[in-house]
């Protein structure tokens, strides 16, 4: 079965111009859609508010806005139309939810949520302030390990 799923999941990202990258909710993304009506991919910065794993039919959900407007939708993991996932960074103080529904309940502004262009710089010290935590964490469990 597993060798089945392993299949599955290769053929599905025959389609994607890079690997998926490894998200959370809470992180920033840059999608690049293709639906193959318009001549040129679309390209769009969301808020992760929720991921499902369940292997080639993972899922996740996500904010996204234009003006004032803000929507809520959800995609596969492995969509043929999304050509490329980028991780541009991730909300300062994040909470630490696997899932972040009440975003949305509280009819938030796309200048609430940081889907604009102004917060771009601040997202990405919080990526880079994660990923230092990280590379502490594992450094110390390949102390202890020795």
């Amino acid at each position: 079965m597993q060798v089945l799923e392993a299949e599955y999941k290769n053929e599905l990202t025959a389609g994607l111009e890079a690997p998926v990258p490894d998200f959370r909710a809470g992180d920033y993304l840059r999608l690049t859609l293709d639906d193959g009506s318009t001549p040129r991919p679309e390209s769009a910065k969301v808020l992760v508010i929720g991921r499902s794993h369940r292997g080639p039919r993972s899922s996740f959900t996500v904010l996204r806005g234009h003006g004032e407007e803000v929507w809520r939708e959800t995609y596969p993991l492995y969509c043929p139309e999304i050509r490329r996932i980028e991780v541009i960074g991730t909300m300062p103080r994040r909470p630490r939810q696997a899932k972040l529904h009440r975003l949305w309940r509280d009819q938030p502004t796309v200048l609430q949520l940081g889907l604009d262009a102004k917060s771009d710089e601040k997202q990405a010290m919080a990526l880079k302030g994660r990923e230092r935590r990280q590379a502490k964490r594992e450094a110390r469990a390949s102390q202890a390990a020795r």
